[in-house]
């Protein structure tokens, strides 16, 4: 699946527009994940168990918008954006989104 945060694809035409697509996913990491947070917090550097957090919520979330615009038919999807937000510590929300197209070289 090709992706694209601009509204077009170097070398490719846009063939057929398929609709907006998203997917949106809510992970939190566990307790010992908080309490790890919270020591790397105190002494400084990278928060390891958060920065896991964040990493595999956004990688679900734009793995799952790209499954749900091959079911569309699409083989690319343009316009891609991806918001977060946080609800408490330890917990992540990521909606990913963006326009499923069928395109075909120039």
């Amino acid at each position: 699946m090709m992706t694209s945060t601009t509204s077009d694809i170097a070398g490719f035409v846009v063939v057929r527009n398929l609709g907006v697509v998203d997917a949106l996913t809510v992970n939190a990491v566990g307790a010992a994940g908080n309490v790890l947070g919270g020591l790397q917090a105190l002494t400084g550097g990278k928060l390891s168990a958060y920065y896991e957090l964040d990493e595999n919520t956004r990688k679900e979330a734009f793995n799952k918008m790209c499954e749900v615009a091959s079911g569309k038919g699409a083989n690319a999807v343009v316009g891609v954006r991806i918001q977060t937000q946080g609800f408490a510590q330890g917990v992540l929300e990521v909606l990913c989104y963006g326009t499923a197209v069928l395109v075909q070289p120039l």
